[in-house]
């Protein structure tokens, strides 16, 4: 089996049978409820608990909100901290923010929930080896019951990096099954296909794939995501005619109903990257990009960028 067909093969697996998505609980049906104690009212659920039990049944977005709420309890003990931010952590990896998941591990101590996550980030980075020895303290008899499934994506991803067909297939069998709900297999997706494209494995089948995935998704909590992930798959190509089709890809999803303004921001970023600096439609959106204030980590790369530019404008005219 070639590697492009064990990579089609590994992420049609975890699409899963269907393609019926889980809409993501809105943040304020939870988090509006007055702060409890996490040491009074034992007979009362905590937000940890809360939080712990959005992220078991897949709801990302309100787990990450409940989580940072419990994060800034004044008499949060060492252990419930721990809970909090890799809770934290875990949520942030399936809404693909890995610079929020680095943010939440750091200064954690050493667990086999911490190095699946690391094991995670590092694959998105790229870094094989980092990877796999992060697997290697990621026991899955250790793990919680719902990240089980992201032990055998990651193992999965990494045999799909070494050519290991039978690790692929074994692997990715497992993740679907213990899957708890539709929308982590989806979550798990596309996370897979953001590695697959830092790491530069684009090709047709990646990009035919990716195009059904953006057409099937329209309107659901991971539209953009998709869309994101088919236009780095083409800017990965390098070619004019990829670039643009990059750019329309971005452009159409940014102007989407219901595409959050921190997500705008992305966009706009993406485009000026891809479009490059030198050229005004690229300073443009870099500037749009800059502009916006729903996305600070969005904001301080485009103003690098923006500098970037005027240094590099001002050393030609000396």
């Amino acid at each position: 089996m070639t590697r492009p067909v064990s990579v089609a093969l590994l992420l049609a697996t975890l699409s899963g049978a269907s393609w019926g998505y889980a809409q993501d609980l809105p943040p304020t049906a939870l988090t509006n409820q007055p702060t409890v104690p996490l040491t009074e009212n034992p007979l009362q659920r905590t937000n940890l608990e809360l939080a712990e039990e959005a992220l078991t049944a897949g709801l990302s977005s309100t787990a990450t909100q409940l989580f940072t709420q419990v994060l800034k309890h004044p008499s949060l003990r060492a252990n419930e901290r721990e809970r909090a931010a890799l809770g934290l952590a875990a949520a942030q990896i399936e809404r693909t923010h890995p610079d929020e998941a680095k943010a939440a591990l750091r200064g954690l101590p050493d667990s086999p929930r911490k190095s699946l996550y690391e094991g995670l980030l590092a694959l998105l980075e790229n870094d094989l080896p980092a990877a796999t020895a992060a697997t290697e303290k990621a026991d899955s008899a250790a793990l919680p019951p719902h990240e089980v499934a992201w032990g055998h994506t990651l193992r999965a991803l990494i045999a799909t990096a070494k050519g290991d067909n039978l690790g692929v297939n074994t692997q990715t069998a497992a993740a679907t099954k213990a899957a708890i709900s539709e929308e982590q297999r989806q979550r798990m997706e596309v996370l897979s296909y953001r590695a697959l494209i830092l790491a530069g494995k684009v090709d047709d089948v990646t990009i035919a794939v990716l195009k059904e995935r953006v057409s099937s998704a329209q309107d659901s909590p991971l539209a953009f995501a998709f869309a994101r992930n088919l236009a780095l798959a083409y800017a990965h190509l390098n070619t004019a005619t990829s670039r643009e089709q990059a750019v329309a890809v971005l452009e159409a999803i940014k102007t989407a109903p219901h595409v959050a303004d921190a997500r705008q921001a992305e966009a706009d970023l993406l485009i000026g990257l891809i479009r490059g600096h030198k050229t005004a439609a690229g300073r443009k959106a870099l500037y749009a990009a800059a502009q916006n204030p729903a996305n600070p980590s969005v904001r301080l790369t485009a103003l690098r960028a923006l500098v970037a530019a005027a240094e590099e404008a001002e050393t030609i005219d000396a």
